[in-house]
C-alpha cells in the first residue's frame, strides 16, 4: 500500500511545478474531534522536529490539555510535512494525505485538521472523488474543467471544506493514472461566460432532462435546460416509489421539476422539501429533485438537484466518442472554455 501511494507521488512531481498551494479544511465534516491518529512518511515540523518512521502518534484533548502519544504538551499546534501522511479517527475512518498537514487544538478541546497542498494536487483528488475513476478520459477531463472552475471562484476563501459544500476531497484516495491524465490535459482550462468564471453546477443524473438555474434561484443564461437521454445507464434512471402521504404537486418547471408543493397544508418550494426529505428521512428515499406524487406515494427518477453538468449524461456522451469540450457546451451551451 506504502509504494502504491509513493509511486503515486512520483507522478505528482511531474505534475504539480505551476500550481499554488491552497488550504482545506480535512475532516470537515466530523463533529468534536478530539482524538487523531497519525503514521507515515513525514517529518514533524512543530512543536518540535522530528522524522515519524511509520509509527503510529496519538495526538488528543482532555480537559484542555493537549497529549502527545500519551505525554503532556503546552503547544496547541502540530505541524506534519511529507508525501505520505496517513490520518485515523476514533471511529476508523481513513485518509491518506501530501503536503503539510496542521492539527490545532481549540480552546474547548477540539481539534481541527488543515491540510495545504498544491492546487494541482487538490483538483486531482477532487477529479478523483466526484467522478468514478474508471469513467471515459473525456468525461473526467469535463470534470476537471468544471473543478478549476469552481475552485478559481473560491479564490478568495482563506480556508475550503473538503465537503461537497464546496467540492469532495479526500487526500490521495481516489487517485489514478487515469484521473491524473485528465486534469493534465485539461490544466488551466476553465468555463466563461461574458468574461466571468461561471457559477458551476452538477449532479449524478437528470433522469431526462436538466432544470435551468432558475430551480435553484441562479439565474443565469449558461443554467439552461437540456434534454439528456444519456444518463439512461445510471443506478437511478428508473423510477423509485417511497410511501410519503399528504403531497400536493402545486406547479412544476419545464423538466417536470417541482416548483412549488404543499405539504402537510404548508406550502413550500420544490426544491426546499426535496432537502427537507433527505436531511430527515435519508437521501436514498428521494435521491433526485425530478419527483412527483400520486396518491400516499412519491415517485422519483434521477439522483441531485437537477441542474447543470449531469455526470452519468456526460458519461453517455463520452462513451458515444464525444470530447469535453462537446460535452460541457451540451450542458453550458452558452458558456465558453477558458485557458489561463
Amino acid at each position: 500500500m506504502v509504494l502504491k501511494f509513493l509511486l503515486i507521488l512520483l507522478l505528482f512531481c511531474s505534475l504539480k511545478a505551476d500550481s499554488r498551494d491552497i488550504l482545506v479544511h480535512i475532516f470537515s465534516t466530523q463533529e468534536k474531534l478530539k482524538t487523531v491518529f497519525i503514521q507515515g512518511s513525514f517529518s514533524f515540523e512543530a512543536p518540535f522536529k522530528r522524522r515519524a518512521n511509520n509509527i503510529i502518534y496519538k495526538v488528543n484533548c482532555k480537559n484542555k490539555q493537549i497529549f502527545f502519544s500519551g505525554l503532556p504538551f503546552k503547544s496547541s499546534l502540530f505541524v506534519l510535512k511529507g508525501g505520505y501522511i496517513k490520518i485515523r479517527l476514533i471511529n476508523n475512518l481513513e485518509r491518506i494525505y501530501t503536503g503539510t498537514v496542521f492539527i490545532k487544538a481549540k480552546p474547548d478541546c477540539e481539534l481541527v485538521l488543515q491540510n495545504s497542498i498544491d492546487e494541482k494536487t487538490y483538483i486531482i483528488s477532487v477529479v478523483g472523488n466526484e467522478m468514478p475513476t474508471n469513467w471515459p478520459l473525456e468525461a473526467l477531463k469535463a470534470q476537471s474543467v468544471l473543478a478549476q472552475t469552481r475552485l478559481l471562484n473560491s479564490a478568495k476563501q482563506p480556508v475550503l471544506p473538503d465537503s461537497t459544500n464546496e467540492q469532495s476531497y479526500k487526500g490521495l484516495l481516489a487517485n489514478s493514472s487515469k484521473v491524473q491524465k485528465a486534469v493534465q490535459e485539461t490544466w488551466r482550462q476553465v468555463l466563461y461566460y461574458k468574461n466571468k468564471p461561471i457559477k458551476v453546477f452538477y449532479h449524478s443524473t437528470c433522469g431526462g432532462q436538466t432544470s435551468s438555474g432558475n430551480y435553484l434561484k441562479e439565474n443565469y443564461a449558461y443554467l439552461s435546460s437540456v434534454k439528456c437521454s444519456y444518463c439512461g445507464s445510471s443506478p437511478f434512471a428508473k423510477n423509485k416509489a417511497v410511501y410519503i402521504p399528504a403531497l400536493q404537486i402545486v406547479q412544476t418547471d419545464k423538466a417536470g421539476r417541482p416548483i412549488s408543493v404543499k405539504f402537510q397544508n404548508k406550502l413550500m418550494s420544490g426544491y426546499e422539501f426535496w432537502l427537507k426529505a433527505g436531511q430527515e428521512w435519508g437521501w436514498g428515499k428521494i435521491p433526485g429533485t425530478y419527483y412527483w406524487a400520486n396518491g400516499n406515494f412519491i415517485y422519483s427518477r434521477g439522483a441531485g438537484h437537477g441542474v447543470g453538468l449531469c455526470q452519468w449524461g456526460a458519461k453517455g456522451l463520452a462513451d458515444k466518442g464525444q470530447k469535453y469540450s462537446q460535452i460541457l457546451n451540451y450542458y453550458f451551451p452558452e458558456a465558453k472554455i477558458k485557458t489561463l
